[in-house]
């Protein structure tokens, strides 16, 4: 028995250890500048870079068409890209899987937002588990970074929003309105789904998340 109470506080003690390194892996991009991303193909979406969203709040999420976490995730997901897409708030999602292996699922799931594929991206934030998701204030410093069903992600997201300016767009209307440029959007690439399913659950715990195998 003592055996037993001994050998269940070391394994205690040795998660706990664990929890505290991820936890500090997770702070230490706190403050970083970002890293700019990669894709071999974009659904949804013309080709996007990070550096070029000066003065708006970026959503990085890491996932994968096999993780069922990732899966639970995407409905909460769609409900933050509806609520902060017209807030200077720009969402990219990153699957490290071939646009073949993507495309279904996105279209199954009707996920709205720009999704980059053949992605290499979750390497340069350090990412161990799926899903993921990085904020990058307007200041273009990583604000946060962990699981997209912890309640301190959406707190963190509405605050990088409500300090973005869109500061980028601004600068481009002002360089429009001098040379009298009129800029036209590209149109979003084939197979792009805009219908949101219903909300989902949104009480997934942190700790739910696939290994990367990386």
């Amino acid at each position: 028995m003592k055996k037993k109470l001994i050998l269940t506080a070391v394994l205690i003690m040795f998660l706990i250890s664990i929890n505290a390194a991820f936890s500090k892996d997770a702070a230490n991009l706190t403050g970083e500048a970002f890293k700019e991303v990669d894709a071999s193909a974009w659904l949804n979406s013309e080709p996007l870079k990070v550096a070029d969203q000066k003065g708006k709040t970026v959503l990085l999420e890491f996932w994968a068409t096999w993780c069922p976490p990732c899966k639970k995730s995407i409905p909460h997901l769609i409900e933050l890209y509806n609520k902060y897409k017209d807030k200077n708030v720009v969402f990219m999602a990153f699957t490290d899987e071939a646009k073949e292996t993507a495309e279904p699922f996105v279209k199954e799931m009707k996920m709205p937002y720009p999704i980059g594929v053949g992605s290499k991206s979750a390497n340069d934030y350090g990412v161990s588990g799926i899903p993921h998701a990085v904020i990058i204030g307007p200041d273009q410093k990583i604000a946060w970074a962990g699981h997209p069903m912890d309640p301190e992600f959406e707190k963190n997201l509405e605050k990088a929003a409500s300090a973005s300016t869109g500061a980028a767009k601004t600068e481009a209307a002002a360089t429009s309105a001098v040379t009298g440029e009129v800029k036209v959007e590209a149109a979003p690439a084939t197979g792009e789904v805009k219908a949101a399913p219903a909300a989902g659950d949104a009480g997934a715990k942190p700790a739910d998340d696939c290994g990367t195998g990386k």
